[in-house]
């Protein structure tokens, strides 16, 4: 399955949708994407995760690598909706405890 990246700007800041498979096949332009993501500067930035249907380590670097840029600029990072794959992902590693995640992008 492809993997795809959209971004998006609107008032409540800056949005990156994620489609299919996060994994070492994909992770370099997840972090690409989230890089340009947080490239802008607006104090929010979601990262939305509702149709991943996969994740593996190498996606979960990624974003970790994400997060800890985010906390570098200052950037509140929220994982969006992530699929189930991505909470048991989460969950597993207890990283649901460090993250924000909303269910819902409500701002």
């Amino acid at each position: 399955m492809d993997t795809t990246f959209s971004a998006t700007l609107d008032p409540s800041g800056e949005h990156l949708e994620v489609l299919g498979e996060v994994d070492l096949a994909s992770a370099d332009q997840f972090a690409a994407a989230m890089d340009l993501l947080l490239a802008r500067g607006t104090s929010r930035a979601c990262v939305r995760m509702a149709g991943v249907t996969f994740i593996d380590s190498s996606g979960l670097a990624a974003l970790l690598r994400g997060h800890r840029s985010a906390a570098d600029r200052n950037i509140t990072l929220v994982v969006v909706e992530p699929s189930e794959p991505v909470r048991a992902l989460l969950r597993l590693t207890a990283l649901d405890l460090a993250l924000r995640i909303e269910d819902a992008d409500t701002h």
